[in-house]
């Protein structure tokens, strides 16, 4: 699958089943899954992110900086929802 940015990026990286890149350029991160950006994505972000699961019901989330602040999105758990 091939997807073609707007913008550059300037990381890439895995937290399967997931693909994480960022573009430093706009400030955003994107994030893919089998081959699809999520729904909801880009987002704001500044550095490479992780994602958890927290809660009783094992809710995704994602967790990223931007400047100087700690962001923590909830994501789901598939691209087209």
């Amino acid at each position: 699958t091939n997807y073609q940015f707007a913008v550059p990026q300037d990381t890439v990286f895995a937290i399967p089943p997931y693909i994480g890149t960022v573009s430093k350029s706009t400030d955003k991160i994107y994030l893919f899954q089998s081959g699809e950006l999520v729904k909801g994505f880009p987002l704001a972000g500044t550095l490479p992110f992780t994602i958890t699961s927290l809660g009783t019901q094992n809710e995704k989330i994602l967790i990223t900086a931007y400047d100087n602040t700690v962001y923590a999105y909830r994501i789901n758990s598939t691209a087209n929802q």
